[in-house]
């Protein structure tokens, strides 16, 4: 048995694909222990692998002294609170330097608090080329293997078209760092066919393909459902869709054909930081109709959304970073056996049209979305049509076919690689 350790800088019960991972490490026969960034709440006695913070007196733990700054929130080290603060108080080009050295400084304090604390493995599983440094520096001391997961490509975000999106310096770091722990792990995975691609052009190493799907053997049934919880009835026409609020959502295009579709027809968002999707639920007076629910436990979502009719993904392509996505929310659609509205996003649309697994809108359209919607209100038999063909493909659209991959990287002889530039 092998000892393989995953970094994120996320807590895990906020991040599926960590706790996917972890789990397959350990079903595979290794010893699988993460370390998180942010603590989670997870209960470790309903885990198969060890969690452990990387700062443990944030989670309550033992270590003496005065706590240290929070550690940087999301995949750049900044949340958005931090990063809205910096824009407000500072010009462009001020706002750039500071958000960039936060990042730097983030990262520098999680690789030097790493090397300090970080326990010998034979593979170190990277969720962020930002912990390469740490992880790159224990790996050439005992051999062990480094394996890079890249979820997303921030650095691709359009600042012009993206609010949220931070400072092109930032990105130029990222970017940057990306392309070091892409060139210098032993092992280099992505979670899309259309990622891979950016990374290949941009980064010079094109990474193996791990798809986000759902883990079914995970799963727990939620003591409630989505019906259940938004107080709505068997008679009421319900599509739900999952995750926080970002960017690239078209949710506020969605509450305008709400308007335009029956009054039974709702719709439940299931996931966390919902205030700005309340105002604007007020203020078009949708308040019976939209249902923001708090998030479950990722081992319960399938089982919690299940009772709804159909999933809408409700996302644009503001930039490259968002055309090459295959969104968790799509693969929670598939394991909960609902008819997917898909957006024109390459993958998502690729595996949509190839399974039939519902009707293609444009998320930027409310009369898209209305007559999407429509046909699947009035015709019940393309209803039940489209959720036998979406259950038909959950075999083939599963984690646990995804794992083979996992299983042939983890066996691969441990050479760390110098990166070239």
């Amino acid at each position: 048995m092998t000892r393989v350790v995953s970094l994120t800088r996320n807590a895990v019960e906020r991040d599926t694909r960590v706790l996917k991972v972890a789990s397959s490490i350990a079903r595979l026969g290794h010893e699988s222990l993460v370390i998180e960034g942010v603590p989670s709440e997870l209960d470790p006695a309903g885990l198969d692998f060890e969690l452990r913070p990387l700062f443990p007196h944030l989670a309550g733990g033992e270590d003496a002294g005065p706590p240290d700054p929070s550690p940087g929130e999301g995949p750049a080290g900044v949340s958005e609170g931090n990063r809205a603060r910096i824009r407000a108080a500072l010009p462009a080009v001020g706002r750039g330097l500071i958000e960039a050295a936060y990042v730097f400084a983030s990262a520098v304090r999680e690789n030097r608090r790493l090397i300090r604390s970080l326990p010998p493995a034979d593979a170190y599983y990277l969720h962020s080329a930002l912990h390469y440094p740490a992880a790159r520096t224990r790996a050439r001391r005992s051999g062990a293997k480094l394996i890079f997961d890249a979820h997303d490509a921030n650095w691709a975000l359009d600042t012009e078209s993206d609010a949220g999106a931070m400072h092109p310096l930032t990105l130029r770091l990222l970017k940057r760092a990306d392309r070091i722990c892409a060139l210098g792990c032993d092992g280099f995975i992505t979670v899309g066919a259309s990622l891979a691609d950016l990374f290949e052009e941009h980064v010079g190493r094109r990474p193996l393909v791990v798809r986000n799907c759902h883990d079914f053997r995970l799963d727990r049934t939620s003591p409630t459902d989505v019906r259940r919880a938004a107080g709505l009835g068997d008679d009421v026409f319900l599509l739900v869709m999952t995750g926080a609020p970002k960017p690239g959502d078209t949710v506020a295009e969605t509450f305008a054909a709400l308007e335009s579709l029956p009054g039974d027809v709702h719709l439940a968002l299931v996931g966390p930081g919902q205030g700005e999707r309340r105002r604007a639920v007020a203020d078009r007076g949708l308040a019976g109709r939209v249902h923001l629910l708090d998030p479950v436990p990722p081992t319960e979502v399938a089982s919690f959304i299940r009772t709804a009719d159909a999933a809408p993904i409700l996302y644009q392509a503001l930039s490259p970073a968002y055309l090459v996505s295959l969104p968790n929310r799509f693969f929670h659609a598939v394991a909960a056996g609902l008819p997917v509205l898909y957006p024109d996003l390459p993958d998502v649309k690729e595996l949509c049209e190839r399974y039939g697994l519902g009707i293609e809108i444009d998320p930027t359209s409310p009369e898209s979305i209305a007559g999407a919607v429509r046909r699947l209100y009035d015709d019940e038999q393309l209803r039940g049509r489209c959720a036998a063909r979406v259950r038909a493909a959950q075999a083939e659209l599963s984690w646990e076919r995804e794992e083979a991959t996992l299983a042939a990287l983890l066996g691969e002889p441990a050479t760390v690689r110098e990166p070239s530039g």
